[in-house]
């Protein structure tokens, strides 16, 4: 992984309806985070392997790395479910 997110922190919760803020670091893996041009950045619920999670919505379609380490995105209100914490 050549991305450590440091914002929102492992557990946090952000509101549907709210602008989810993230912030990142380079995790020090090759290649550098100086050497990428572009990202996508996706909400994503579920575990950390491909069979255990599901992308929810796109955050960011475009960003530019060039820009900085931090960027934000709109969470639709109701977009993990009816169910609580969801």
């Amino acid at each position: 992984m050549h991305v450590q997110f440091t914002t929102p922190s492992a557990g946090a919760t952000v509101a549907g309806g709210k602008t989810m803020q993230v912030q990142w670091k380079d995790s020090g893996d090759d290649p550098p985070l100086k050497d990428l041009q572009t990202y996508q950045l996706f909400l994503c619920a579920g575990g950390n392997e491909d069979e255990n999670f599901i992308q929810l919505t796109n955050l960011v379609k475009d960003g530019k790395f060039s820009s900085g380490n931090s960027a934000s995105g709109a969470v639709s209100a109701g977009i993990g479910g009816p169910d609580k914490n969801a």
